[in-house]
């Protein structure tokens, strides 16, 4: 394919994978969006609801029209018969994160009131409402009484905590929401996050459907964390680690909704630790990124430098937070700068690879560009807020990390079964060495008793000439008999033409022999087969080995017996052993009696049988197991018998 036709690959994919991921974006931003949700809104600072809205709908999220008080700590009190005579404007809960209402001059820190008034039914009923974490300290009343507090408000006494809350009250006609907010950090302040109002019944059952939602991506990513350390220790590979650190952080990242709702926080050091879990992710993706297969861009060292840096300023800004609002603003601007390079060098990395034409590149530029999208979309669509779901990073961060394993694992399987197949051809190799040296140690006996024989023979011809010079016919055929039944007890039976299998079975007949295991071999094989002898020591090595296992383990009628058959272009194998205990099959693999895992020996039989497309059977009777073999061979020197 030419450099063009590459390039508009790579464009449509880009394309494609963006309208799809948008599509699914405005899908979430229309349907699991508190912002976006069916339901009356306050208007004017007041929220009407009738017993027929109350029947049709049971929840309502509180997003607009809020009275906002800055600067001031009102009571209830203070709006007993009156209006007070202190600025208040209409706000959006979320349309500004801290107090300064995006205005420069104005600080982040203070105090403010948020107060909302419902006109519910006349009949009494329960309500609860849902309280996001609220920065970063807070004092509820409902009805002019106060109902929750966290931390203290209070500015002299002032004490942050964060949480999520829930409260139940009973109301009946005008009703008044009051929050008392104060807030001396410098990550948000106020009411960020719009509560939450509706039946006791509806509330409950939304939260803990969003606590099993967050709790599933949790248990996923840990597991996969855990997954990746264990192998990290197996194949004693870096990148398995820094995987590990990787779901971790996206399991820091996404968990905060059961830490809020379980625990009482303070700011430090969680809110550190969640910044540190965003940006501490991009960080090891753009490492991990290196590991992939492609082409390494030029600017990994600078995009390395730059979040390592960025992670380092995120530790001193909220270990040190500055006291000019300024520098806060800095920080903002300078983490979406941070966000946008992240995600442009990622669909730059993923798109080279593709061009450079590596294995399973596409899958990775696909989720890549959902992921870059993914970073990018709070800036096309401001209002959002979850109502089940994650937010738009938290997508893209567990679809590029699902990528990543995908990869990494299909790498880990692939070398983990090469170290295994490598072990256990060395294994092989091994004993077949050990059978070449007994094979030889035997051979080399036999040629040094036939030396000693010829030089007897000499002694024997005497004695035979003396007899029959004598003309002791007699004496010399009673001598000559006793000669030929002694050299006769120490022939060589051959059991194999072919040499390497000769020395196999010889090596196994001995080991029988010692054992007492009878040994039985018919091979009807030529000297030479078109199969290497590497695969020959493998197919009958471990054929013979897991038979002589199976005998040492039976107390009676121990017996092997091998058959072999070469004709017509396909070599036929047939062995069978005692065996009265079945072997342990899962998963349509043999389980190993020595530790319990799966069989290397059958399996390495199954591979030599697959690479001929020949056919291999196990059969189990009450008293025998037999293994079944034929290979069709290629044309080659050896001749059909």
């Amino acid at each position: 394919m030419s450099n063009s036709g590459k390039l508009l690959k790579i464009a449509s994919l880009i394309m494609i994978t963006l309208a799809c991921f948008f599509v699914c974006l405005h899908f979430l931003y229309r349907y699991d969006n508190k912002y976006t949700a069916k339901g009356l809104q306050p208007v004017s600072g007041m929220l009407c609801l009738s017993e027929e809205d109350l029947a049709g709908r049971q929840l309502y999220f509180l997003t607009r029209q809020w009275q906002f008080y800055p600067d001031v700590l009102l009571t209830p009190e203070d709006f007993k018969g009156k209006t007070p005579d202190i600025y208040m404007r209409y706000i959006t809960i979320g349309e500004y994160n801290n107090f300064s209402m995006d205005n420069p001059a104005r600080s982040t820190r203070g105090s403010a009131t948020y107060r909302l008034l419902l006109s519910l039914p006349s009949t009494p009923r329960s309500y609860t409402l849902a309280l996001p974490e609220i920065f970063s300290s807070y004092s509820l009343y409902i009805g002019g009484e106060k109902i929750l507090q966290l931390g203290d408000p209070d500015p002299d006494n002032y004490l942050a905590r964060i949480g999520n809350r829930t409260v139940s009250f009973t109301a009946s006609g005008v009703t008044e929401l009051l929050l008392q907010v104060t807030n001396y950090s410098h990550f948000y302040s106020g009411l960020t996050y719009p509560p939450l109002l509706g039946e006791p019944y509806a509330v409950n059952r939304l939260l803990n459907i969003r606590l099993l939602i967050a709790l599933s991506a949790l248990i996923c990513t840990v597991l996969c964390g855990l997954l990746s350390l264990y192998f990290s220790l197996m194949a004693k590979q870096s990148i398995t680690v820094i995987f590990a650190l990787l779901c971790l952080c996206l399991a820091g990242y996404t968990s905060y909704p059961l830490l809020y709702t379980y625990f009482t926080i303070s700011l430090q050091p969680w809110y550190m630790l969640e910044l540190l879990c965003i940006y501490g992710m991009y960080l090891l993706i753009i490492i991990l990124q290196r590991y992939l297969p492609g082409k390494k861009p030029h600017l990994y060292s600078t995009m390395l430098l730059l979040l390592s840096l960025f992670c380092a300023a995120v530790i001193l800004y909220c270990l040190f937070p500055p006291h000019q609002e300024i520098l806060h603003i800095i920080f903002s601007r300078v983490s979406l700068a941070v966000k946008i390079l992240t995600a442009l060098y990622l669909l730059w990395h993923a798109a080279s690879t593709v061009y450079y034409g590596e294995p399973d590149s596409w899958l990775l530029l696909t989720c890549t560009t959902i992921f870059a999208a993914s970073l990018l979309s709070d800036l096309l669509m401001p209002y959002y807020e979850p109502i089940l779901g994650k937010w738009f990073p938290e997508y893209g961060g567990l679809i590029l990390v699902g990528a990543i394993g995908y990869t990494l694992w299909k790498d880990f399987t692939l070398s983990y079964q090469f170290r295994l197949t490598f072990a256990e051809e060395k294994r092989q190799l091994t004993k077949q060495v050990a059978i070449q040296k007994a094979h030889y140690l035997e051979l080399t006996e036999k040629i040094e008793e036939s030396a000693k024989q010829r030089h007897d023979q000499r002694h024997h011809l005497r004695t035979l000439y003396s007899f029959l010079s004598a003309g002791e016919t007699r004496k010399a055929m009673d001598y000559l008999e006793t000669y030929i039944l002694t050299t006769m007890g120490q022939e060589r039976a051959i059991l194999c033409s072919n040499l390497v299998i000769d020395a196999i079975l010889q090596y196994y007949k001995n080991l029988c022999d010692r054992q007492g295991i009878a040994f039985e071999a018919k091979m009807e094989l030529p000297p030479d087969l078109p199969v290497s002898d590497t695969e020959l020591s493998i197919l009958f090595g471990n054929l013979l080995e897991n038979a002589w296992e199976a005998c040492c383990r039976e107390k009676t009628n121990q017996y092997i017996t091998v058959r072999g058959k070469y004709k017509k272009g396909k070599l036929y194998v047939q062995l069978e052993n005692s065996c009265t205990s079945p072997p342990l099959i899962k998963k349509g693999k043999f389980i190993s009696s020595k530790n319990g895992k799966y069989g290397l020996g059958t399996q390495s039989v199954r591979n030599v049988v697959s690479q001929y497309d020949g056919l291999v059977e196990f059969d189990q009777t009450d008293q025998s197991f037999r293994v079944s073999v034929i290979l069709p061979l290629p044309a080659g020197n050896a001749q059909s018998t």
